[in-house]
């Protein structure tokens, strides 16, 4: 067992509760202060405040993230400062009259020009047209500074110029910006010379107006001569559109030479008859052609050929005609099927006979013309007669094929004639269009006229530069990366580093003492880890309320090596101290840690005691008055399995009976089987958590415990920092009765935990219980 120095050798006794604080003054070291279990607890979890997060998992990776941050940021910084370039900006500016000159007459020839500020709104919409910027990287072109050629100029000419008009001033504003002050130059002056040439001098836009003019001129004059030498040619006909004539005419034509065939026909069997007369006697006549109007006269219809040359010149006698002859086609189909009883050739017959009857009444109507009857009884008078007609119809044909032939060439000159003006009135109409273009430019004289370009200067220090600002980003992003790289880190491995980080757990189990970490280099002499023990031991005094019966507690922890084995062999002695009949038990079945360190590994302990061994045989004394100590008995004799909560209850029900206080050393509640059943039959369970164990592990030891039905429970961190120890030290605590026992003349109530801390290196020796 240790030796905890003379700070154990002082007479140290509980004291009464204070007033104002239901569990007395709080510990050194000691947080919170609740008597209750985790059953007395919110069910709510703290508030998580983020800068407070992130600070708990950044802590101890500040240092590291600051030199990976400087590791990753400088080579950043130097790269962006090295390779960003400055850029420059030219501007120049067009400069608007404000006050025109007054004319005597408001009319529309003096009437003064537009606003300023409508002006300069429109001369920096003009200033950054694509024309101007076409002709720009045009100039820019030929200066030789290697400038890109076609769009890729103009594109690049448009990306780097800004024209703004100013709101407060007559003036429009045109800026380049590049990475040469000179190139930067030259592309703001380019604008504004494009922009001079086109709008205001004007000369380009003035010749071109006078070449359009003329252009327009003539092809006005061109386009009338045209018009005159149509309308002589069509002035024969009456219309321009010679088709419809042409076209009539041709009909005309071709009516004659079937009329010519005809008489041809007729003057054919004229002239064979005249054979026959010859050969037969001039008595032979019956074969003449029967007179039309002594045919008519008997109720026939006059011949065929009559018929044709009649309907030349009426279309319902045509019509009628035609209809006759459909009629008697159609009968000569039919008599090929059907018998002339049929219903259907009767049904020909009727209409056959009213359309002959309707031909005889229009002939009658017409009367038969005198070059269509041929009466002369003798044949050769008959056929002079015919060729007499034969010569007149030729005649007439010639005269038409003449005509025909003349409305013909007329037609095709009328028709060049119209396409030259078709052309021409499509190059009229484009040279208006232009014409009207160039005129309104020119018209907004007045306003150009109160124009002054100022060029562009050659800036000589950079209007821009990013370097500083790019470096920092690259600086920032080396420590961002930095960050977040610990920052992850650190959250996979979220532990328990300081005493404020148990707050979260607050609402779980409440955390009723601090032990402090021997290692630390700013450990203090072993007064500070004796208090610490006193302070626990004072505060489970207060929770008894003054009675005076036996309490067992169970301590364990989430996982091996957080220093329960350890705390238990202390805070026995502590409570022997105080004149308390303390028993310590190693009930780790596995580590053995406490039977140990004792001395009493070989001796008979806890398995035998779980068989109804006497407890004088299990039960031996260490070197501390008042404290003595149940080894886990004999290893050889250990079987972990044999261990049953029936058993277990059995003896500490012996226990209470000879002893004020029991602490029972268990294995790591979430890897052992008598940590569960010892938690289960004790009165108190303290969970010792050390310092960096993780977050996850402790919250399922607290879900065991309260699975396991627990209903007191505290945690105990241990290997706590000695800053973060003394920083728990306030005034309500220095009036604590343990420290008042220690110290009563030194320690006053408003001394900082470093002032205590420094007070008590002077009053003891020795080396600091390692918890």
């Amino acid at each position: 067992m240790s030796d905890y120095g003379s700070i154990y050798d002082r007479d140290v006794t509980p004291e009464p509760v204070s007033a104002g604080s239901p569990n007395g003054a709080p510990p050194v070291g000691a947080i919170g202060g609740s008597t209750q279990g985790p059953a007395a607890q919110t069910s709510e979890p703290p508030e998580v405040q983020p800068l407070a997060l992130f600070h708990r998992i950044m802590r101890k990776y500040y240092i590291w993230a600051i030199v990976l941050g400087l590791v990753l940021g400088l080579p950043a910084a130097y790269a962006g400062y090295k390779f960003i370039p400055k850029e420059y900006t030219s501007t120049g500016q067009l400069v608007i009259e404000t006050e025109p000159e007054r004319m005597l007459f408001d009319i529309e020839e003096t009437r003064g020009p537009r606003s300023v500020s409508l002006v300069a709104a429109t001369q920096a919409e003009l200033l950054g047209q694509r024309r101007v910027m076409e002709r720009a990287s045009a100039k820019l072109e030929r200066e030789g500074i290697s400038w890109p050629i076609g769009n890729d100029g103009v594109v690049r000419l448009i990306s780097s110029m800004d024209i703004f008009d100013s709101r407060r001033a007559p003036i429009v504003y045109c800026s380049a910006t590049d990475q040469s002050a000179v190139i930067a130059e030259r592309m703001a002056n380019a604008v504004l010379d494009a922009y001079k040439e086109l709008y205001i001098d004007n000369v380009s836009n003035r010749q071109r107006r006078d070449s359009l003019q003329s252009v327009r001129d003539n092809q006005t004059r061109e386009i009338r001569e045209i018009q005159e030498e149509i309308d002589r040619l069509s002035r024969a006909y009456g219309t321009s559109d010679l088709a419809p004539l042409e076209a009539a005419g041709a009909r005309r034509i071709s009516e004659l030479s079937a009329r010519i065939d005809d008489l041809l026909l007729a003057r054919n069997q004229a002239t064979a008859s005249l054979a026959r007369s010859g050969e037969d006697g001039p008595g032979e006549l019956d074969e003449e052609p029967e007179d039309p109007p002594e045919a008519m006269a008997a109720g026939e219809l006059p011949p065929e050929r009559v018929l044709e040359a009649m309907a030349t010149n009426d279309e319902r006698l045509k019509g009628l005609l035609d209809y006759w002859r459909a009629l008697q086609d159609q009968r000569t189909r039919m008599s090929l099927t059907f018998s002339p009883e049929h219903r259907q050739m009767k049904r020909n017959a009727v209409s056959l006979a009213a359309a002959r009857q309707d031909l005889l009444a229009r002939v009658e109507e017409l009367g038969i013309p005198e070059d269509a009857t041929v009466t002369a009884s003798d044949p050769q008078e008959r056929l002079d007669q015919i060729n007499r007609l034969i010569e007149q119809e030729e005649q007439r044909l010639t005269t038409l094929q003449n005509e025909q032939n003349v409305m013909r060439l007329a037609r095709n000159e009328i028709d060049e004639r119209l396409r030259v003006k078709r052309d021409k009135e499509s190059i009229l109409g484009e040279v208006t269009r232009e014409l009207e273009q160039i005129e309104a430019e020119l018209a907004g004289n007045n306003d150009f006229d109160r124009v002054q370009v100022e060029p562009a200067p050659i800036p000589l220090t950079p209007s821009a530069d990013k370097r500083n600002a790019v470096a920092a980003a690259g600086l920032a992003a080396g420590f961002g990366f930095s960050g977040v790289l610990f920052f992850a880190i650190g959250f996979l491995g979220l532990g328990y580093e300081r005493i404020g980080d148990l707050e979260e757990l607050g609402h779980l189990t409440p955390t009723i003492g601090v032990m402090p970490d021997r290692d630390d280099p700013d450990a203090a002499d072993q007064t500070m880890a004796s208090l610490s023990v006193h302070h626990l031991r004072n505060l489970l005094l207060v929770r008894r309320q003054g009675q005076k019966v036996c309490r067992i507690y169970a301590v364990t922890s989430p996982a091996p090596s957080d220093g329960k084995t350890s705390l238990v062999d202390h805070l026995g002695t502590s409570f022997a101290k105080v004149g308390h009949k303390a028993l310590v038990v190693d009930a780790d079945m596995i580590g053995h840690s406490l039977s140990r360190q004792s001395g009493f590994g070989e001796e008979d302990g806890l398995w035998q005691a779980l068989d109804n061994a006497p407890l004088e045989d299990c039960v031996h004394e260490s070197e501390h008055e008042g404290l003595f100590v149940m080894p886990s008995g004999a290893l050889r004799t250990a079987q972990p399995e044999r261990m049953s909560g029936e058993s277990l209850v059995r003896l500490i029900a012996r226990l209470r009976e000879q002893y004020d206080t029991v602490l029972i050393d268990t294995g790591p509640l979430l890897g052992s089987l008598d940590a569960s059943l010892v938690v289960s039959a004790s009165d108190e369970t303290l969970l010792v958590v050390s310092r960096g164990r993780r977050a996850r592990m402790v919250k399922a030891a607290i879900a065991r415990l309260k699975s396991l039905g627990v209903s007191r429970a505290s945690i105990v961190f241990n290997r706590a920092l000695w800053s973060d120890l003394g920083s728990s030290v306030s005034g309500v605590s220095i009036s604590g009765p343990s420290l008042r026992s220690v110290a009563p003349d030194e320690v006053r109530p408003g001394s900082s935990g470093r002032s205590v801390k420094r007070r008590l290196r002077t009053t003891s020796g020795g080396g600091a219980p390692k918890l």
